[in-house]
């Protein structure tokens, strides 16, 4: 007794196969009969798993490529001997269209795309597909310590400046500019300061949790 049913559309049924036959001819001829014998072949198409639908041996399409993996996935609880298909025409009749009715037999071997997708979203919470370093209230990374931010400010600035103006080669009026540029830069820093603390945020706890 199976658990439940598996309809997927066979794909590519208008196409031709290798040897020249119609699979629109095949699925033409295997309609008329009242049973047939339907199986899937497995084989690789670009480096990944695919399967051909085989009606008494012969191609008449695939299982769509965004279903493949669905079957590799679920594989174990497939029943492949009792695979149905089911042959109709277009609403115009001018093409054949086939689906297969995949069984299954076990509920813990069955996942949907949906419960794989929702696997991939939400891993488990000991996976160890990343780290992440703990943040304790007593680490502060250096960048954020006003040590280094008083640093930046009066010493790292005025000598990129007194050595811009020393040894480099710019002309006066890009110096002015990359002066006045700095000095811009610097008012800018303080006013942000200014606002912070007029709003009672504390810069380095805000750039500690960036």
């Amino acid at each position: 007794m199976y658990k439940g049913v598996k309809e997927i559309k066979v794909a590519g049924v208008t196409f031709n196969n290798k040897d020249g036959s119609s699979r629109q001819e095949l699925l033409r001829e295997f309609d008329r009969e009242e049973a047939v014998a339907v199986s899937l072949l497995e084989h690789e198409h670009k480096g990944t798993p695919a399967f051909h639908v085989l009606v008494n041996g012969k191609i008449i399409g695939n299982i769509p490529k965004d279903k493949a993996p669905f079957i590799v996935r679920n594989r174990k609880g497939i029943a492949f001997d009792d695979i149905e298909i089911a042959i109709y025409q277009d609403k115009k009749g001018e093409n054949y269209g086939a689906s297969v009715y995949i069984p299954y037999e076990a509920d813990e071997e069955w996942l949907d795309e949906e419960e794989s997708q929702r696997e991939i979203v939400n891993p488990a919470p000991n996976s160890n597909t990343y780290s992440q370093t703990p943040k304790s209230d007593e680490y502060k990374p250096f960048y954020t310590t006003t040590f280094f931010n008083v640093l930046m400010i009066l010493f790292v600035t005025p000598l990129g400046l007194f050595t811009m103006w020393m040894f480099s080669s710019w002309s006066k009026g890009v110096k002015i500019a990359v002066t006045v540029g700095c000095a811009l830069i610097f008012m800018m820093y303080y006013w942000l300061l200014l606002q912070l603390g007029a709003a009672g945020i504390d810069y380095n706890t805000l750039l500690q949790n960036a």
